[in-house]
């Protein structure tokens, strides 16, 4: 009985964590703003500012900046 207590909660667990990493719908960025390093951006919709990523981190935050204001 144990078992199965630890396989459901860990399958609870995994199922919301892959929830979480799925992606969003497109919608097109409204404004795009860079405070220091930090890049905010903020979509359609009345969602709020989001953090786009941080400038010189070498995580790929200059190409999802470039493509965000080329498209």
């Amino acid at each position: 009985m144990k078992y199965f207590f630890s396989f459901v909660l860990f399958t609870i667990v995994s199922m919301n964590s892959y929830a979480a990493r799925m992606d969003c719908p497109i919608a097109k960025v409204l404004h795009i703003q860079i405070e220091g390093k930090k890049i905010l951006y903020r979509q359609a919709g009345g969602t709020p500012w989001r953090t786009l990523g941080y400038l010189g981190n070498n995580d790929g935050t200059e190409e999802r900046y470039t493509r965000s204001t080329n498209g």
